[in-house]
């Protein structure tokens, strides 16, 4: 049965503090009288029972647990490291070893173990997480950048209702993302909202011609798969219609200020700088090395796909058409 929680914790307070026993509290709660005994013989302290104090203790001494079962499992550790020094995320690593049948780990055990663990502090293994951040915070405002308008601009509200279900291949998100110390050569990306599979491109600039071009030789393979594209408002997608002319696609743009409209393709770009780093010379990029970033995301289980890779998927939607 689940751990208490601190709504059951502050009944048991209420109604001990009331006079009720143990065993009239358990079958209020459905629980056994024997898990009331304890927590309240766990936790009572010098001012007696009190419930906010006893649910930080519980939880604290879930952490330790959590943590101490990767410490002292040798194969489970050597497991979640190396899958992290390979940019597999936590929640892959505990789907994917779930879906193998090997002995399970839970996300947050994970993670635990990561901030919390003495040798994974030693070992900076925070570093190779999405944000790399040494303490687990809540993501903060990003800065706003203006857009220039875009010309024979439909917007993402008006985009098919097929697209929003999820249900075929063919509708995409792109996007460029950048690296530290230069604003010119970037990558270009597309992600499929159905597979996610992902299609990387190099460009030397933001020029919309550029890019646009890159994007449309990178796509013709697939062409005729291609239903609907959505982009921000940046002015390097300004040459948005010589993007697959000939083609039924359509083109649509998110709200200003709104990417979480298009939340894959900045999912792809997070994962896209856990294997090559934002503070990378970009100048140094060549595209083969770009096209192995582009294989391995590709690739890699996700917990979404039911831990199949995009490719996996991608494929399989296409053999069953």
């Amino acid at each position: 049965m689940a751990h208490l929680n601190i709504d059951e914790r502050f009944t048991i307070y209420e109604m001990h503090r009331s006079g009720h026993s143990s065993r009239m509290i358990a079958k209020v709660l459905a629980r056994d009288k024997s898990t009331v005994c304890y927590e309240l013989k766990k936790n009572k302290g010098d001012d007696g029972y009190r419930p906010d104090k006893a649910n930080i203790l519980a939880l604290s001494l879930r952490r330790a647990k959590r943590r101490r079962k990767i410490e002292i499992d040798d194969d489970l550790r050597s497991c979640v490291i190396q899958g992290l020094r390979d940019a597999v995320s936590p929640d892959v690593i505990a789907g994917r070893r779930k879906l193998e049948g090997l002995p399970t780990v839970s996300t947050e055990t994970i993670y635990q173990f990561i901030y919390n663990s003495g040798l994974a502090k030693d070992q900076k293994l925070h570093l190779y997480l999405a944000r790399k951040r040494q303490n687990r915070l809540k993501r903060g405002n990003q800065n706003r950048v203006k857009r220039n308008s875009i010309p024979d601009r439909i917007s993402i509200h008006e985009r098919d209702i097929v697209a929003k279900a999820k249900t075929e291949i063919g509708h995409l998100e792109g996007d460029l993302t950048f690296n530290k110390g230069d604003q010119s050569r970037n990558i270009g990306g597309f992600v499929d909202i159905f597979s996610q599979k992902i299609f990387l491109v190099l460009n030397n600039s933001k020029q919309s011609i550029e890019v646009v071009g890159n994007m449309k030789k990178k796509l013709q393979p697939i062409k005729h798969l291609i239903k609907t594209i959505a982009f921000d408002n940046g002015k390097e997608f300004t040459n948005h219609k010589d993007l697959l002319p000939k083609s039924m696609a359509k083109v649509y743009f998110c709200d200003a200020y709104s990417p979480w409209q298009k939340p894959l393709i900045e999912k792809a770009n997070s994962m896209i700088h856990r294997i090559y780093p934002k503070n990378a010379d970009i100048k140094q990029l060549t595209k083969s090395q770009l096209q192995a970033i582009e294989n391995k995301l590709n690739n890699l289980p996700r917990k979404i796909l039911g831990y199949l890779t995009p490719n996996e998927v991608w494929h399989k939607k296409l053999d069953a058409a």
